[in-house]
């Protein structure tokens, strides 16, 4: 037979999904918020911008879980993803009615933790090629068709640039 809950809160507690002491002092909401980015991944992390547990409302016995996302597109993402949030949240004691994702209507900054795990490329300055290698891109080339010949050749140039790159890193 299901359990019954009257509270919110006695839903997060009794469904096991914390029991050291020091988390469970935290509010419903707090322990929401740990849980979703614990089970989630970075993109989860980084475009979500907030959390609402809502209470059980009417005939319904668990909650519903509100995703604020910071863009339409990840909204979208995240609704096609939503059965695995929920069985990721399930296996973790959290069982819920649904998930819905809304777009926050605040400018929205990333989380510190987020921005530490998406490491942006530093932009390379490849160096130029010496005339002896253009020209030698240039007479391995002379015989492709026109349709390719400029695609091929500029994928051959920035291959000898990286190629020397790495030569003056090592």
């Amino acid at each position: 037979m299901a359990k019954t809950y009257k509270t919110l809160n006695s839903i997060v507690s009794n469904e096991g999904i914390f029991s050291n002491d020091g988390v469970s002092k935290l509010s419903v909401t707090k322990r929401t918020h740990m849980l979703w980015y614990a089970v989630n991944g970075d993109v989860e992390a980084k475009h979500t911008t907030g959390l609402y547990l809502a209470d059980p409302t009417g005939y319904d016995k668990y909650p519903t879980l509100i995703v604020y996302v910071d863009k339409p597109t990840f909204v979208q993402e995240f609704r096609t993803m939503k059965h695995i949030y929920m069985t990721r949240l399930e296996i973790k004691g959290l069982i819920l009615k649904d998930i819905q994702f809304v777009l926050s209507k605040d400018d929205y900054k990333p989380r510190k933790k987020a921005d530490k795990l998406v490491k942006t490329p530093k932009k390379l300055v490849l160096p130029e090629l010496t005339e002896e290698e253009e020209s030698l891109i240039a007479s391995q080339t002379q015989n492709l068709p026109e349709s390719i010949k400029e695609s091929v050749s500029k994928a051959m140039s920035l291959s000898i640039r990286r190629e020397k790159l790495q030569d003056t890193q090592e």
